[in-house]
């Protein structure tokens, strides 16, 4: 497994219309505009499509509930590592671990669990249903 890390001059998928808000990385990476429509949200498939054009394969996402739930609904998953910490959120401030997208074909077929420190780690395949 190859491990990509965006580094000098690579490029780096930002919302059309949202140049403004990443103007400090003129120079440094490759702004490359997705979507058709001038919004301040990703256009996630445009921005996996602009990484493929690039020659970019495999990209690690780190984000929020929102994030994940769209990467799945959208169907940009392949795989996916889960890291449980041994804590158990309960309140109406909790987090939820994905939220706002639709999940009801995403199937996970997990195939690795790993103990780091206090914390596991799983992976899966995900597969529609």
């Amino acid at each position: 497994t190859e491990i990509y890390t965006l580094s000098l001059h690579d490029a780096l998928p930002i919302s059309a219309g949202a140049r403004d808000l990443f103007a400090s990385l003129d120079g440094v990476a490759d702004l490359v505009e997705v979507g058709a429509e001038p919004t301040r949200t990703l256009h996630l498939r445009g921005a996996m499509q602009a990484l493929r054009a690039r020659g970019i394969f495999s990209v690690l996402c780190e984000g929020g509930p929102r994030l994940g739930a769209s990467l799945l609904a959208d169907d940009l998953v392949d795989r996916l590592y889960w890291a449980i910490a041994p804590r158990l959120l309960s309140s109406e401030d909790s987090v939820a671990v994905l939220a706002g997208s639709e999940l009801r074909t995403t199937a996970l077929e997990f195939d690795g669990i790993e103990r780091l420190g206090s914390d596991v780690l799983l992976s899966a395949a995900v597969c529609g249903v």
